[in-house]
């Protein structure tokens, strides 16, 4: 049967809980397209991710009544203004198809009928089979070194109404003329990276360019005109004024009237308007001032950048242009120290990196301030750069007493040009030893420390990172919480209303308070408790600050991750010990016949182990563990609390010691392991 009799044999759905074992089956037989990875799913694991999700759609490609293809959408939680492929599959027997094509394209058409301007997904950089898929649907691979992401702006094209009428008679799909490459897209000037689509139909042309890191468009060029609009450069120190040209091409001769607005944007103020009107072919240029200003944090490169922006009326018609710029203090500042312990009484040594931004030569002078508990042998440093030069600055010290270093550092910088300017940078450095509680926050972070260990909160995402000195890294963390039903992914960007760092008694706490959106009236306040032994417990409270009864009932989502890496399992009645291949064990396992309330690992520095009340649930889904609360109808005032999940970092030699501390009683005969490998 040939490939279009194929997908016209397709049914394409939504899902619902009756496909859950069709779902099960289809990745059970989709181990050749995951590197070999078999994925053991039931009917009831199905259902019970789906209900723990905040996937907006899943759509099914079903041929005969089986499940065949899968593709779930959410709303992208790393960075604004996008909806995301969380999962993309096609069972391997249905490879080159074009059921992947059909769902990719279901997934673009919803992003526009949802209204938003772009849709995002990730690969791994070894699937290259399926690039040409996702280029030919409008994807566009992103240049970086840490990941492949891919970003389509097709939703963004259409929606443009200057270029609207193209499409009236052209298909953005079928009439493509971009260049597919098995490579990262876009050429490089000025360290923008710009993407372009090309189309044409019947003769006529149209070609559209998008900036990178402002995830916007650039340039409109058609068979009767250019316009475009360009910044020099991309990294830019903030409290000065740039210029932004913009080029109008009148290709054709016919009337061309061009109207500019300047949009403010995050940082960036553009206030600007101006109007031209050619009727020839010529090509004109406009130029613009635009200021960059203050930012509190430095950008994430991940995420969309601060923009030039302008609304552009090309013969009444409007489109949006965007290009992202790099905002930049004078100077970047960082305060580091070697090796993860301070010393007390001893001389020691801490460094300042310091790099100029400017592109001309710089004197900076740096003013290190004083705190209680350390003592800077001097407190006042100038240095001269030329311009983009890097340099670091040796800081001798001796510590009395552990501290969480966190200040802003006065700096002054002065240029040839006779140009002073003054700025202050926060630096942060923790000069921990084995025990004592510290604490310290910035605008994107907040963390608490207890001797070795440390709970550290990332305000952008609302996840919670559990560590120990000369530990493995990563090993256990907490996602942001969801509350439903539906779960809601509000806390993937929202920034915590109010964080509180306190001890009582030899415990450091951290608690992170939210008001939140979707479920108004409610506040949730995340709590996690660290002992100077290494055991952490976390847990949640919701309260209903309103004077009625929740409508429905309340569920809270409770996602987190820990590494099984030499692993002990209580299975099957059974304790399996994970050998060195079964990294990725969740792959393998039903969350239903774990039998205890306990996971251990010895991991490769330290051991690690969780457990929870008796009661709870714990469930599985791919690589991370979850727990759902069902918190009930909350009356007026109500507050409810979680059961805590305990962590220890390090604490137990052993599993059979761990597995007496989470079961709460003593244990006197030592079961044997069952060793297995994956």
């Amino acid at each position: 049967m040939g490939d279009t009799n194929i997908v016209e044999c397709i049914k394409l759905v939504e899902y619902n809980p009756s496909y859950a074992k069709g779902i099960a089956d289809m990745w059970f037989r989709s181990a050749e397209g995951w590197n070999g990875a078999v994925m053991y799913r039931t009917e009831e694991s199905v259902i019970q991710g789906h209900e723990n999700s905040s996937f907006l759609n899943v759509f099914l490609a079903v041929k005969d009544d089986e499940v065949i293809g899968y593709c779930s959408l959410e709303e992208y939680t790393h960075d604004e203004g996008a909806l995301y492929i969380n999962t993309l599959n096609v069972r391997p027997d249905y490879h080159g198809k074009k059921i992947g094509k059909l769902l990719v394209l279901t997934a673009v058409n919803k992003t526009m009928e949802l209204g938003w301007p772009r849709l995002d997904l990730y690969t791994w950089a070894g699937n290259t089979k399926a690039v040409p898929l996702y280029k030919k649907c409008g994807f566009f691979w992103e240049k970086r070194d840490d990941t492949t992401h891919l970003m389509n702006f097709i939703p963004t094209v259409l929606k443009t109404e200057a270029i609207s009428s193209f499409f009236e008679t052209a298909d953005w799909y079928d009439d493509s003329r971009r260049t597919i490459e098995i490579k990262p897209d876009g050429r490089r000037e000025n360290k923008f990276d710009y993407s372009e689509y090309n189309w044409e139909k019947d003769g006529k042309k149209l070609r559209v360019e998008f900036e990178r890191t402002g995830r916007g468009m650039r340039l409109i060029e058609t068979d009767d005109y250019l316009v475009s609009m360009t910044v020099q450069n991309h990294e830019l120190v903030f409290g000065r004024s740039y210029k932004v040209t913009f080029g109008v091409v009148n290709k054709s001769g016919n009337p061309l009237n061009v109207a500019i607005k300047g949009l403010n944007d995050k940082n960036i103020t553009f206030n600007f308007e101006k109007s031209v009107y050619i009727d020839e072919k010529k090509h004109q240029i406009i130029e613009a001032d635009f200021q960059v200003g203050k930012i509190e944090t430095e950008q994430d490169p991940g995420r969309t950048h601060s923009c030039v922006a302008a609304e552009i009326l090309i013969n009444g018609k409007k489109a949006l242009f965007k290009v992202g710029i790099l905002p930049a203090y004078p100077a970047k500042l960082s305060m580091y120290k070697y090796g993860n312990e301070s010393y007390l009484g001893v001389k020691s040594e801490c460094y300042m990196e310091i790099e100029n931004k400017f592109s001309e030569d710089a004197v900076f002078e740096i003013d290190i301030p004083e705190m209680d508990g350390i003592r800077f042998e001097q407190r006042k440093y100038k240095i001269e750069l030329k311009g983009g030069e890097k340099n670091t600055l040796s800081i001798p010290y001796t510590l009395d007493k552990y501290i969480y270093y966190i200040t802003d550092i006065p700096v002054t910088a002065y240029l040839k040009t006779g140009e002073t300017i003054r700025f202050r940078k926060k630096i942060r450095v923790a000069f921990r030893g084995r025990n004592g509680i510290m604490w310290g926050e910035g605008d994107d972070f907040c963390e608490i420390l207890n001797g070795p260990y440390s709970v550290s909160l990332n305000k952008e995402n609302n996840w919670l990172w559990l560590n120990r000195i000369y530990g493995d890294y990563f090993s256990t963390f907490w996602l942001y919480p969801k509350l439903g039903k539906p779960f809601s992914s509000e806390l993937s960007k929202k920034k915590p209303d109010n964080v509180q760092c306190c001890r009582e008694g030899d415990i450091a706490i951290l608690k992170a308070t939210y008001n939140l959106e979707d479920f108004k009236g409610l506040q949730l306040t995340s709590i996690c408790e660290l002992n100077p032994n290494g055991i952490i417990q976390h847990y949640y409270e919701v309260k209903n600050l309103r004077d009625r009864e929740t409508a429905e009932e309340i569920w809270l989502s409770d996602t987190f991750y820990h590494d099984m890496y030499r692993g002990v399992v209580p299975y099957e009645g059974k304790f399996i010990v994970l050998d060195d291949t079964a990294e990725d064990s969740l792959l393998y396992w039903h969350s239903e016949k774990i039998t205890e309330n306990w996971l251990f690992s010895y991991g490769e520095k330290c051991t690690r182990g969780i457990c929870w009340d008796k009661e709870d649930k714990i469930k599985l889904d791919n690589w991370y563990m979850y727990f759902e609360h069902n918190l009930g109808k909350l009356p007026p005032g109500a507050c409810v609390k979680t059961k805590p999940v305990t962590v220890a970092i390090g604490t137990f030699n052993n599993w059979h010691d761990f597995r007496e501390f989470a079961l709460k009683q003593a244990i006197y005969e030592k079961p044997a392991l069952t060793n297995i490998r994956i």
